[in-house]
């Protein structure tokens, strides 16, 4: 005759097998961007971690009180050194801070999740010694009035206040109302 309690350990023993050996590789995060993707590396900069399957733990314990316990608890770092003040948004996104400080060039990101499963993304975030480039634009006009269907010339005259040259730039006359605005915008920093 089996006791109870052998009885009972036999049952929970496949049960408890499978719950030992955890989630497969398709629970493991992925991390598809870091948004902005760079900064002057003399400043802290808010950032964004993109990607899929960035799950929380949940954990049972019987008589606990709440019995659900949910680890939000990532870790993330840049070549090294932790990003700040990381926090999960979703199963998409994560929050966080580039601390100043990190060394001029790019870095790989390395993300760490509750369940202890890696995931990096290389290059993800470029680290300035020099200010960024910074583009304005003026825009002129052949003549002060135009008349529709009547071709006129414009001059678009950029300068860059920044540290770094501009390159591949991209103009686009836009309408504001009446009047017309110019969208200049240096392309994503290289891959």
């Amino acid at each position: 005759m089996i006791s109870s309690e052998l009885r009972l350990t036999l049952l929970l023993l496949p049960v408890l097998a499978a719950c030992a050996r955890g989630p497969g590789a398709e629970h493991d995060p992925l991390v598809e961007r870091l948004v902005p993707s760079r900064g002057h590396n003399t400043a802290r900069v808010a950032v964004r971690v993109e990607g899929v399957r960035f799950f929380p733990l949940a954990t049972h314990t019987f008589g606990a009180d709440p019995p659900v316990a949910i680890d939000r608890g990532f870790f993330a770092d840049l070549a090294g050194v932790p990003l700040e003040e990381l926090r999960w948004v979703s199963d998409t996104s994560l929050e966080g801070v580039v601390p100043a400080g990190l060394p001029a060039g790019y870095a790989t990101l390395t993300l760490t999740g509750p369940l202890g499963r890696v995931a990096t993304l290389e290059r993800a975030w470029l680290s300035s010694d020099q200010p960024f480039a910074a583009v304005r634009g003026a825009l002129s006009a052949e003549r002060a009035r135009v008349v529709v269907g009547q071709p006129f010339t414009i001059a678009l005259v950029v300068t860059n206040g920044g540290g770094l040259a501009a390159a591949a730039l991209t103009a686009q006359l836009v309408p504001a109302g009446p009047a017309f605005e110019v969208l200049a915008s240096p392309p994503e920093a290289p891959s």
